[in-house]
């Protein structure tokens, strides 16, 4: 009866680990970037993290769990091309009063604008990317906002838009790395 039961369960169809979303997230942030934001963005390299969207995650070990606000996912290489790439997602809720102040182009002056109530939540992910050589890479993304900022080894990169969200609240960059190091 045993060895039936183990049967069956090797004839199940296994799941497989999720891949990381960074391809499609990158994909995505190209176009909010390159449709009608070009100008201010030409510093803007999505090929530092291509090639870490672009791998083929079968020889990695995965785990998924929550800590805190924060849905984490994990996915870990071992040997001398250790690597590990953290997809960690974040929800923000924010219930708050904004104040919006009019800036005039033609002048120094600002007048005030309303208050604006915001409620909402603010969708983030976060990738951090550890290679067993190097300094982590780190690439943030807004669910319907796009590339807030990258960062490779010191440098932080960040996008220029026309617009910005109202009363939008960011992961703490501090926490997600605090996250990365366990």
């Amino acid at each position: 009866m045993s060895i039936f039961i183990l049967m069956l369960m090797w004839m199940l169809p296994q799941q497989k680990a999720p891949i990381p979303s960074l391809a499609a997230d990158i994909k995505k942030d190209r176009e909010i970037i390159y449709d009608g934001h070009i100008d201010y963005n030409r510093h803007i390299n999505f090929n530092h993290f291509t090639k870490y969207a672009r791998m083929n995650f079968s020889a990695f070990k995965f785990k998924r769990y929550q800590e805190g606000k924060h849905n984490v996912m994990r996915w870990e290489r071992k040997g001398k091309n250790k690597l590990v790439i953290y997809q960690i997602s974040t929800a923000i809720p924010v219930d708050t009063l904004s104040g919006l102040n009019e800036i005039r182009l033609d002048s120094l002056q600002t007048s005030p604008g309303e208050n604006l109530h915001v409620k909402t939540t603010f969708y983030f992910t976060t990738y951090i990317i550890k290679p067993a050589n190097g300094k982590p890479l780190i690439y943030q993304t807004g669910k319907t906002s796009g590339l807030q900022f990258y960062m490779v080894g010191d440098e932080t990169i960040s996008p220029v838009y026309e617009a910005i969200e109202v009363g939008v609240k960011y992961p703490e960059l501090n926490e997600l790395l605090k996250i990365a190091s366990k």
